[in-house]
């Protein structure tokens, strides 16, 4: 039975041929083996003669080391999509075996709108509002079994009704201690109310992604001006660059206050998906 396997392995087996070499029989009453092949992941992993190049499969919960004259060998048993994870809150994320690229769509967080000035005239009192962040889509090389550090960027914090500015949302991002795989940059906040027209909305986010990346990057929409109303409407916070496909308006900018009391509005965190 052993000999049959090595040189059934031997004979260029493909994926699917391997794989079916899940679980031996009992022959004779004698149990030859039964294995946990592929692993938990997924993987399938064998040894080859340096010599001959004859193919053996291995189980890894039983010996993980190939012998003296063996090289090792492993694949997966499926090539195409096999995970997915979205993170809303920040975290982290490893590769599991033999992933090597990852795709992210990451939108950074929303800047606050601006607050509302009370002793300014006309429209000039009205805050801008909140830029939206950032949009990124790309394709990164990563290191299965390395630690990632996943940051959801944070709403930004509309501006008090005193006349503050609204806070810049936060950056959503993919890092090592060392690289920086990914960044989808938070919009700005929106200006405060002053006595000076017109009053601007905050700048939408920017981004990047490391080299050896491919994909694109799409900066946030800008919040609106006050003079965009003329006191009749609240300035506008930046629209994300992609909607519909996000739970909730990820990335949205917050409107700037009108002359109704209280702070103006936040903007909204931003949001990662991972798929390998």
């Amino acid at each position: 039975m052993g000999r049959w396997i090595r040189r059934f392995a031997g004979s260029r087996p493909g994926v699917g041929l391997v794989a079916s070499l899940i679980t031996l029989l009992v022959v004779g009453g004698v149990t030859v083996a039964r294995a946990s092949i592929p692993d938990s992941s997924g993987v399938i992993h064998a040894c080859y003669k340096t010599t001959s190049g004859a193919l053996a499969v291995i189980n890894t919960a039983k010996t993980s080391t190939c012998p003296s004259g063996n090289g090792s060998v492993s694949w997966p048993t499926s090539t195409g999509w096999s995970g997915l994870r979205e993170f809303t809150s920040s975290g982290t994320w490893t590769p599991p075996e033999d992933v090597t690229r990852v795709l992210i769509e990451a939108w950074g967080g929303g800047g606050g709108g601006g607050g509302y000035y009370v002793n300014s005239p006309s429209n000039c009192a009205w805050g801008g509002g909140g830029g939206a962040g950032a949009y990124l889509r790309a394709v990164v090389p990563v290191k299965a079994g390395q630690s990632y550090t996943v940051i959801v960027g944070a709403a930004g914090i509309g501006g008090a009704s005193a006349g503050a500015a609204g806070g810049s949302g936060g950056n959503s991002m993919i890092s090592t201690n060392t690289t920086v795989l990914l960044i989808a940059g938070g919009g700005k906040g929106g200006s405060s109310g002053t006595t000076q027209c017109p009053v601007p909305g905050g700048v939408g986010g920017t981004g990047s992604f490391a080299s050896g990346g491919l994909g694109l990057v799409r900066a946030g929409h800008p919040g609106q001006s006050s003079d965009a109303c003329h006191q009749s409407c609240v300035p506008a916070g930046g629209q994300p660059v992609i909607e519909g496909f996000t739970p909730g308006a990820v990335g949205l900018g917050g409107n700037g206050n009108d002359a109704v009391a209280g702070d103006a509005i936040n903007g909204q965190a931003g949001y990662l998906l991972l798929s390998w």
